[in-house]
């Protein structure tokens, strides 16, 4: 008869220990050239802690199936199929200064693999970085990327590599997406590749005209990945099919759970203090019928079937996520403002400077520079970001009632919208062009 056991934690770290404690027997090996202190796991040892490994990261045991993985390391400093292996796996569990370490180990011990030099060069430009660290994972990401194509001009993952330092820290969009072309022209396209070379359509505004190919590249994988769902959803919408656009929507929230499936259905970012009141007092049937107005008073056309309003939040979530929430969890201020009043008709980055804005963007700088700091302000001349920002100035506004700036909201919306480098809409309103049915507010409730 055969008998089963159901897996554990207790019984994975008790395998691994057991597995541990053979290799102080003829299991190891010495290396020369690797350090004495250090032996080395012959392949049968190694694959069998690495599936303890694995065992233990299926069972919510992260942080003993990452110690594990890092000792396994040590013990494969020759094999490189071994180290890309457990630093793509340290990777994925954001386990940063590991996977570096490990994947540095995989580069140093086969310098001629673009394999290696390109896992090493993305684990550069997928850590969290800022500011000196992130100049320095954007030239280690390049140099990497370059290394391997001297080796290997054609070699795709290694533009893929410069596509994506180049979006994420280079802010050189149509540099990122011609190397993208090169790496859907090598035919070694991945969910993960298709996934930043969709991000790169997005920041550089050429989702439209890319959008149709992308979902060709998407279709044609083996597997579907949830992650580009929102990509799908996206060209659907602009080629105006708003009820596939919605139907991808939803699956992909389908797939989606807890904390982060409710980001997209929560609220609170775009409804106003009333409607959040009205929202908090009231439960089931009353809480369902209260959401459905909601969103009915935000349908842009209610001669269709489907409220555009409702793809067009998801979208800005999803886009908050991916594009304002490096620093911040789920998303900075920046992230806050998209999502309520959309994409901005004015940007202005240190990286990017615009210094040509409509007479509605210099109309509103104007008249925050005299509620900042006084009627003088208007004879001011300010250099630097286009909205008028000094020092610690605290805002001190002259007058409440700001509706006649067009704006649609108060004088502390205006200035945060200022602070993140938003402009304001046609004729200077920021404009709340709205989503639907089975969103749901977190209110509280």
């Amino acid at each position: 008869m055969t008998r089963w056991f159901r897996l554990t934690p207790g019984l994975i770290s008790c395998a691994a220990f057991g597995l541990i404690l053979a290799l102080s027997g003829s299991a190891w090996a010495r290396i020369p050239g690797w350090d004495p202190e250090i032996p080395q796991l012959d392949s049968l040892t190694r694959d069998s802690l690495l599936a303890v490994a694995d065992g233990l990261l299926s069972v919510g045991d992260v942080g003993a199936g990452e110690d594990l993985l890092v000792e396994v390391a040590e013990g494969s400093a020759t094999q490189t199929d071994a180290l890309l292996r457990i630093g793509r796996t340290l990777q994925g569990l954001e386990s940063w200064e590991n996977a570096l370490d490990v994947l540095k180990w995989a580069r140093d011990s086969d310098p001629t693999s673009p394999e290696a030099l390109v896992a090493l060069g993305l684990a550069h430009a997928t850590s969290p970085a800022r500011g000196l660290m992130a100049y320095h994972a954007f030239r280690s990401g390049r140099g990497l990327a370059e290394d391997a194509l001297k080796i290997d001009p054609d070699y795709g993952p290694a533009h893929r590599l410069l596509g994506q330092v180049y979006r994420r820290f280079g802010d050189e969009p149509e540099k990122a997406l011609g190397h993208f072309d090169r790496y859907l022209e090598a035919g070694t396209h991945s969910a993960d590749g298709l996934l930043q070379y969709g991000l790169a359509c997005v920041h550089a505004g050429n989702l439209e005209d890319r959008g149709p190919a992308l979902v060709g590249y998407i279709d044609a994988l083996p597997n579907e990945d949830r992650r580009l769902l929102p990509l799908t959803a996206q060209v659907a919408s602009l080629q105006g099919e708003y009820e596939t656009a919605l139907a991808i929507s939803k699956r992909f929230l389908s797939e989606t759970e807890g904390q982060e499936r409710t980001l997209y259905t929560d609220i609170q970012t775009i409804a106003n203090k009333a409607e959040l009141a009205a929202l908090h007092n009231v439960t089931g049937q009353d809480r369902a019928k209260a959401l459905e107005l909601f969103w009915s008073r935000r349908d842009p056309d209610i001669l269709t079937a489907v409220n555009e309003r409702k793809t067009e939040h998801y979208r800005r979530v999803w886009h908050a996520r991916n594009f304002f929430s490096e620093s911040v969890h789920p998303w900075d201020r920046r992230g806050e403002l998209y999502i309520r009043y959309g994409e901005p008709d004015f940007r202005y980055r240190s990286s990017k400077r615009n210094f040509s804005q409509t007479a509605a963007v210099d109309a509103i700088r104007t008249r925050m520079a005299i509620d900042m700091y006084g009627p003088e302000a208007a004879m001011m001349t300010f250099t630097g970001p286009i909205f008028p920002i000094r020092t610690s100035a605290p805002f001190n506004p002259i007058v409440s009632d700001v509706s006649d700036l067009g704006t649609g909201g108060d004088v502390q919306d205006v200035a945060a919208l200022a602070d993140a480098g938003f402009g304001v809409g046609e004729g200077g309103v920021f404009e709340d062009v709205g989503v639907a049915d089975d969103v749901t507010g977190a209110t509280g409730a």
